[in-house]
């Protein structure tokens, strides 16, 4: 799901999940696991541009994980 503000700002909003099936001796995801992710997006100027992120994943019968980021962009 994403939303613009005026189309210079940026708000994008994702789910993802894995559910395993077979052999659990044959595949790399042993239990479901499920994942948010939001993203912020804005231009500062024609050629710099801020993005951050934020994930966290539901992991079955593990601990569950969380992570951040931030970044500054030049467009070239």
């Amino acid at each position: 799901m994403e939303y613009l503000f005026n189309f210079d700002q940026q708000i994008v909003f994702e789910f993802a999940s894995v559910q395993p099936f077979g052999n659990r001796n044959n595949r790399t995801a042993q239990e479901d696991q499920y994942a948010f992710g939001l993203r912020y997006q804005k231009p500062l100027d024609e050629k710099w541009i801020i993005r951050a992120d934020a994930i966290f994943a539901l992991l079955e019968n593990a601990d569950d994980l969380f992570g951040i980021r931030f970044e500054v962009r030049r467009k070239f």
